[in-house]
């Protein structure tokens, strides 16, 4: 593919490139079935539910590009990334700390 849309997937992928691992799946592992964990984000953020996972270390890194409402260690009883409401703001661009 050449042209501007190819030259767009580059600029919007190259960021998000450290997330790679969670989508695509090794052709080198046993197991060749990507994670969920993506899409159990994507779910939580836009039902503004926290995380409850007992592998909280995906999540942290997803956190850091797309902020989560937060990820909870029930085994530790510790916020791995801190409980946050989504802010009632016209723009929805910030989320309020609760915890």
């Amino acid at each position: 593919m050449d042209g501007p849309t190819s030259r767009h997937g580059v600029r919007v992928s190259r960021p998000h490139r450290p997330l790679t691992q969670l989508w695509l799946a090794n052709p080198k592992a046993d197991n060749k079935k990507p994670g969920q964990d993506l899409f159990i984000a994507a779910t939580s953020i836009v039902y503004d539910m926290p995380i409850a996972t007992l592998n909280a270390r995906d999540f942290e890194l997803i956190d850091g590009f797309f902020p989560l409402p937060g990820v909870y260690n029930p085994a530790f009883e510790v916020w791995a990334v801190t409980r946050c409401k989504a802010a009632a703001r016209a723009d929805g661009t910030l989320a309020v700390k609760v915890a």
